[in-house]
């Protein structure tokens, strides 16, 4: 059946809106400015393709939102509220269980998680390794702080589980030259769709005059 095959696009693209929303709230802006992010992603046009189409990617936006989102919640801003182990449990299990299962879906999200462990590194240290205004090395930093430690331990499990697929990566890396016979080269501006970021202010602001 053919609506079965497209079924797990359709839930993912139907909850990618919420999960923007979650994703703007977790960095601290306003609700009124924050549901401009799920009417963006309504109204994308890309997004609504994704949405239709058999193949993952409506999920694996969705899970990369998901991804963000809790990088984000490992950020010391956030962390003021976790127990004085740094992360709870729960939380780390689900960042290393998210970025996992992120990777074997498409393997070339390891670019984004390779770039929010990054962000989370930075910010770790820049908050545990200032001493008398000098940064310390990362293994010092790490020797006093919890949020590194756990941040350098749940990095390497994510590391050990993509480990397995390594074999396939290389083989999908051979076979590259395959996908230059239906990739279309197009300008970098063409990833902005600008009637979907002239509407959704439009809308918004009509619904707030209205309300």
């Amino acid at each position: 059946q053919e609506w079965s095959l497209r079924a797990l696009s359709l839930i993912a693209g139907i909850a990618l809106p919420w999960a923007s929303y979650q994703l703007a709230r977790q960095l601290a802006i306003p609700p009124s400015i924050a549901l401009l992010a799920p009417l963006l992603t309504a109204l994308d046009p890309q997004f609504i393709f994704y949405a239709q189409e058999a193949r993952c990617y409506a999920l694996v936006q969705l899970v990369a939102t998901f991804h963000v989102t809790l990088s984000l919640r490992r950020m010391p801003c956030h962390s003021d509220t976790l127990p004085s182990d740094g992360q709870t449990l729960l939380a780390r299990f689900a960042w290393i269980s998210i970025s996992v299962i992120l990777f074997y879906l498409h393997y070339l999200a390891i670019l984004l998680i390779a770039s929010s462990v990054f962000m989370l590194l930075v910010s770790q240290c820049h908050k545990a390794g200032q001493v008398g205004g000098r940064l310390r090395p990362l293994w010092q930093a790490a020797v006093g702080q919890s949020d590194l430690r756990a941040l350098i331990v749940d990095s390497l499990i994510v590391l050990f589980a993509g480990s397995w697929a390594l074999n396939h990566v290389a083989t999908v890396a051979a076979r590259r030259q395959n996908w230059l016979r239906f990739l279309v080269s197009t300008p970098w501006y063409d990833i902005f769709d600008w009637m979907t970021y002239l509407a959704a202010p439009l809308i918004t602001l009509t619904l707030f005059s209205v309300v």
